[in-house]
């Protein structure tokens, strides 16, 4: 190779990579798409000289672009001829891409230089028993410089890929967005290239696709480890991922990479429900259309149709509902016991061991654990409500354990007590039933209604009325407790506010029924039991 070939294919490559924000310092890495071109151009190919040995160039092209690279990056000084000896050498040893990455075998090989037949490592790594060319050094540089050529492409098969320590993220943007109890979430720039099968298209003239990563961490004061958090809500998402439903928020990878670990989830980019409704320069409500309206009731009831199906999963049938259903006809359920004699005249709600379908042997059980709106994330920024999605459906199951540590009484320790049930504190000590989910979606449904009533003012009145909560251990905005006879009846606060509103707003208080009106008399039913019981029909 002369030095202006050396150069050109230098400069071009060197031009092509780009720098991983997933790392400290400069860590580059060679784009999938640039890959391609690169082994497509005249540079590539006349690195290895005019009359290179027949099926050579075929070899590297097809078979093995990355080792070439590799090589060519460790051997940059090196003229065509010394190329074409080594990788004559890799071809007869059937060292293509598939080989890499390469850990220090290669280096630590007892039988370099001396009868390799007893080698415990791949018959492709014998190449390296040349000592006249593999020093020390080369290998080193070698195992250094692969990196940047074998950076990752996710595919819905990873559901727990574990990646080399020295592996390159394609990620151009690591974006802090937000800290949970287990994790950090970063909004991330993924290279399009280095994602399949999720349909994700970057916008025009940019060659990246918005995605969240989550970032798990250590918490030695909660006993967790984030290992053992990812192992087991990569688990969770990757059974849930049969799911494809519409306000889902979609699962795309789990991967860790020495002490880290990730999973990676469709970007919201507008935000979530929390923000939409406190935000400054949301004024909607005072506009609302008929149109908005029936857009709110829809995306309500998918987001309850994604709930649906979250509850019905089990492991023999798409869908768990019919199985459950069935055979819930023949059990007595000892769910929400209601009576009517509680004090203010006010329903009491009692909580029983579990569901009906809680002892069904072939149903998953699963349930989110946490809805609450800052976990409903808006998908299409341009657009007033645009979709709709629950997310952190890794939560879902394992978190019916952690949820009930409490740090005291005035707050929780994983979760938002404002949207927790009654039984997180009557049974504290069972399994979390679905019923669960369906009193924190009642709870976010009225919290909807206000702000479409009042906006952003009112629902932080709401909100305030926690000021007025006596001993937040037993009480939250929604529900008050009494631990002796294992009850609870909807709170003052809620039963004053969701009365106030039937009586004396015109849009719900008409003689002829009205969509606003009838949702809130849906939570108001449901959560004081009457017609059935204290769940909200999904």
């Amino acid at each position: 190779m002369n030095q202006d070939q050396n150069q050109d294919l230098y400069t071009k490559a060197k031009n092509m990579m780009r720098d991983s924000a997933a790392s400290n310092g400069e860590c580059l890495f060679l784009p999938e798409s640039q890959l391609c071109s690169l082994v497509n151009d005249r540079s590539f190919t006349s690195s290895l000289g005019d009359n290179p040995p027949p099926g050579l160039i075929k070899f590297v092209r097809d078979e093995a672009p990355r080792v070439f690279l590799t090589i060519w990056w460790t051997f940059e000084d090196s003229d065509s001829s010394e190329l074409v000896s080594i990788m004559t050498k890799f071809q007869k040893c059937r060292f293509t891409d598939d080989v890499l990455p390469i850990d220090n075998n290669a280096k630590t090989c007892l039988k370099r230089g001396q009868d390799a037949k007893h080698c415990s490592h791949k018959q492709a790594l014998d190449v390296f028993h040349d000592d006249s060319i593999w020093k020390t050094r080369k290998i080193d540089r070698f195992c250094e410089n692969q990196w940047a050529f074998i950076a990752p492409v996710f595919t819905k098969g990873d559901a727990k890929r574990r990646l080399p320590a020295s592996s390159r993220l394609p990620f151009l943007e690591f974006r802090d967005a937000g800290r949970g109890a287990f994790s950090d979430v970063f909004k991330a720039e993924l290279l399009a290239d280095h994602q399949k099968e999720f349909n994700l298209k970057p916008p025009p003239d940019r060659d990246v696709v918005p995605v969240a990563v989550k970032k798990f961490r250590n918490d030695p004061k909660a006993n967790l480890n984030a290992e053992n958090t990812w192992e087991e809500e990569a688990t969770t998402v990757d059974k849930l991922g049969s799911i494809r439903h519409k306000h889902l928020i979609q699962r795309m990878a789990a991967f860790s990479r020495h002490d880290e670990y990730y999973i990676m989830f469709e970007w919201a980019d507008g935000g979530n429900l929390e923000e939409l409704w406190l935000s400054d320069h949301n004024d909607e409500h005072r506009k609302l259309t008929r149109d908005q309206i029936i857009d709110v009731v829809e995306q309500l009831y998918g987001l309850s149709g994604a709930l649906c199906e979250l509850h019905g999963t089990n492991t023999r049938t798409s869908t768990g509902l019919n199985v459950a259903s069935q055979r819930a006809r023949n059990i007595t359920s000892n769910g929400v016991r209601i009576d009517n004699s509680g004090a203010t005249g006010i329903p009491v709600i009692a909580i029983g061991d579990q569901d009906a379908s809680e002892s069904l042997p072939d149903t998953e059980n699963w349930r989110h654990g946490d809805l609450k709106p800052q976990n409903i994330l808006k998908v299409g920024a341009s657009e007033w409500l645009g979709t709709l999605k629950i997310a952190d459906l890794g939560l879902a199951k394992h978190h019916q354990f952690v949820t009930y540590l409490r740090e005291g009484p005035t707050n929780t320790k994983f979760a938002t007590q404002h949207y927790e049930a009654p039984e997180v504190i009557i049974a504290s000590m069972v399994p979390r039933s679905r019923r669960y989910d369906i009193w924190s979606m009642g709870c976010i449904i009225f919290e909807f209604v206000i702000w479409l009533l009042y906006g952003k003012s009112a629902l932080q009145d709401f909100y305030n009325e926690v000021d007025n909560i006596e001993d937040p251990s037993i009480e939250t905005l929604y529900f008050i407790v009494n631990r002796r006879d294992r009850s609870a009846r909807v709170s003052d606060i809620a039963s004053h506010w969701m009365r106030q509103i039937l009586e004396n707003d015109p849009e719900c208080n008409k003689a002829n029924k009205t969509v606003l009106g009838d949702l809130l008399r849906l939570v108001q039913r449901r959560m004081s039991g009457k017609n059935g019981g204290s769940q909200l029909p999904l």
